[in-house]
């Protein structure tokens, strides 16, 4: 089964990339004319620097984060590890209007703190926000597991020698998470230049050129459709990742970082003294920009009966949830359609993911490290790259698939394998194998083993990576415009369109609506994530306390 699933996805990146490259490569004369063209050096040099710039303030502030946490007395403990990740439930969409709508000028809700601090979200500063904003998480889940495996002996034995802890974050704990921060960057710099929603809107208002922007609007905006753009720009993006991916591989071979001893059996945390509290504050700073704020504003423009920044004006009104919902091809339809692909690309990842990881765990043979590979593969491929090549590998004949929920589904369960097995990974390691030889000792085959055994010990793991790749499937942007239709609207896609036709306070509507579902999803999952006997002490105290 393992082997099947691993030609199965191979062949869903490879195949499509093959049919893109096959397109891409055409005479010498289309390469010269793309780069020939006016707009191309200026959209190089804009998204380098927006990427670029962005995914360097993530790591810096995942890094940040993460040694906070797990290092000083300033972590909020399992509070503190939850906060940075709560913008990945947030819908990118929804981010980046929630964004707009608190700092565009004269109109926007902070505009009159924002503007004489000379913030302006139409800018190379306001966009480099956003992304910042969707990016930290990405950066800061694996450091922070580095920084849970990396042996704490290393860092005391620094400070025992006299080093300060600057000194000693500097030269023993970033060294020795080197490979994790430049997975990190990677992993921003890839999300950054795929992702479509933050420049489509934020950027809407701006000269910047970026290149996913570019892409998109050359398949959706050009009459006749301009493939070749499309194409050859997917393929100048793809080789840029692959050549980061290239150089991470060469420094992580080379050996040149510090390695990792046996876990200690508790971490020494820095005590930060009066700089405790101003350091958890950053911490909370950063979840009111990245969820609460653009969240708030959200929810009160879809209340307006027009954007105006007075939040005491009597413009209240619900009429913007009907009017965004009524008819063929309304939110509801589109959000009935995410729901659908949500658990459905969200069930079928997350089952693969599973079958991955156990068997791993299980058996350190070829087939593991095929199957493992083969599902972290499609990380190295934007969505918006993704999409594209979707179009030309089962678009049209002989497959047929163009506009279909089918082939969202399959472009989603390709791009969100990588992040369910990374995901997946860390609850699985915490599994004694002891466990496992104990059931079958007593006579169990590896069915019931899996299923009484491995299956509820996974079960907090699974929900919370089931939500996460449900909520990114709900708030995609990239699969949905390039891949979806008329007849397949998604609730993220039909937003976009109410976004360019100005009726923002309808936007803000459907932006809660997503919203609203992903929150009651990940809130469901979460709660049945915890154990059993969790669930039944607390409801035993709120019946005692009669709440």
């Amino acid at each position: 089964m393992l082997v099947a699933l691993s030609v199965l996805v191979i062949f869903l990146v490879a195949y499509p990339l093959v049919q893109m490259f096959q397109r891409a490569g055409g005479p010498f004369d289309a390469w010269a004319q793309l780069i020939s063209e006016p707009w191309f050096s200026g959209m190089l040099l804009d998204t380098a620097a927006v990427v670029g710039i962005s995914a360097f303030l993530s790591l810096a502030i995942g890094a940040l984060l993460a040694w906070v946490n797990e290092r000083t007395d300033a972590g909020l403990g399992p509070v503190g590890d939850a906060l940075p990740l709560i913008p990945l439930f947030l819908p990118a969409v929804a981010l980046a209007v929630g964004w707009v709508a608190l700092a565009s000028p004269e109109v926007g809700l902070l505009s009159n703190i924002l503007e004489p601090l000379g913030f302006q979200i139409y800018s190379t500063a306001g966009m480099v926000l956003v992304y910042v904003l969707l990016t930290v998480p990405y950066t800061y889940l694996p450091i922070v597991s580095a920084l849970r495996s990396l042996d704490p002996s290393l860092e005391e034995a620094a400070r025992a020698s006299g080093a300060s802890t600057l000194r000693v974050v500097w030269t023993v704990s970033l060294p020795a998470v080197a490979p994790s921060l430049l997975s990190g960057f990677i992993l921003a710099t890839i999300i950054g230049a795929g992702v479509y929603s933050v420049p489509a809107i934020v950027g809407q208002n701006t000269d910047l050129d970026i290149m996913s922007v570019r892409i998109v609007r050359s398949i959706q905006n050009s009459y006749p459709v301009d493939y070749g753009t499309a194409v050859r720009l997917s393929v100048l993006l793809l080789a840029v990742l692959l050549v980061l991916y290239y150089l991470q591989h060469t420094v992580i071979s080379k050996q040149r970082f510090a390695r990792m001893g046996g876990q200690a059996p508790k971490v020494a945390r820095i005590a930060l003294g009066r700089w405790c509290w101003p350091v958890r504050m950053l911490g909370i700073l950063y979840i009111l920009c990245a969820a609460v704020l653009p969240l708030a504003a959200v929810i009160y423009l879809s209340l307006q009966r027009y954007w105006q920044p007075d939040i005491f004006a009597p413009n209240w009104t619900l009429e913007n949830f009907s009017v965004a919902s009524a008819g063929a091809g309304g939110a509801m339809e589109g959000i009935r359609n995410s729901v659908i692909l949500g658990v459905g690309a969200g069930m079928i990842v997350v089952l693969a993911a599973t079958m991955i990881l156990t068997y791993a765990r299980q058996s350190n043979n070829w087939v593991s490290r095929v199957a493992n590979g083969a599902a972290k593969f499609p990380a190295v491929v934007p969505g918006s790259v993704l999409a594209v090549s979707f179009i030309f590998a089962f678009g049209g004949a002989p497959f047929d698939l163009g506009g279909t929920l089918l082939i969202m589904g399959m472009a989603y369960f390709v791009s969100f394998l990588p992040y369910a097995v990374i995901s997946l990974e860390g609850t699985s390691a915490q599994i004694d194998g002891s466990l496992e030889d104990a059931s079958r000792l007593c006579g169990a085959g590896q069915g019931r083993t899996f299923g009484q055994v491995v299956l509820p010990l996974l079960r907090p793991g699974l929900l919370a990576t089931f939500a996460l790749v449900f909520v990114r499937i709900v708030g995609d942007l990239e699969v949905a415009v390039l891949l979806g239709t008329g007849q397949t609207p998604m609730a993220s896609a039909l937003l976009f369109q109410v976004w360019s036709e100005g009726f923002f306070t309808q936007v803000a509507a459907i932006a809660v609506m997503m919203t609203a579902v992903s929150a009651v999803v990940v809130i469901f999952l979460m709660w049945f994530s915890r154990p059993g006997w969790v669930r039944k002490m607390q409801a035993r105290n709120r019946k005692a306390t009669g709440r």
